[in-house]
């Protein structure tokens, strides 16, 4: 009985091999759209989750991944000229 419980086991590098890839779990999680906006514009995830978080719409230490879809297509991508000008007016631009 012994060779079936060896069998049943998953393998155990399968978890290591997936957190060992060398793209960001956040950079996948950016839709492109907003990804095109950000590199147009040099603005970075940093840069924008701190305006989210100026602006009080979402808590500091949020993870991107957590941010509602519609938010990031209603009000991220819909202010984002006002978002670039907020950026660059913080950093004396």
């Amino acid at each position: 009985m012994a060779p079936q419980n060896e069998h049943t086991e998953p393998p155990i590098n399968k978890k290591e091999e997936s957190q060992t890839e060398d793209i960001p779990i956040v950079e996948t999680k950016i839709p492109k759209p907003l990804k095109d906006l950000m590199v147009k514009d040099s603005i970075t995830l940093d840069q924008l989750q701190n305006v989210i978080v100026e602006r009080g719409k979402y808590p500091a230490g949020t993870p991107f991944e957590n941010y509602d879809p519609a938010f990031i297509q209603g009000w991220v991508i819909s202010n984002w000229e006002h978002i670039v000008k907020f950026v660059q007016a913080k950093e004396g631009k």
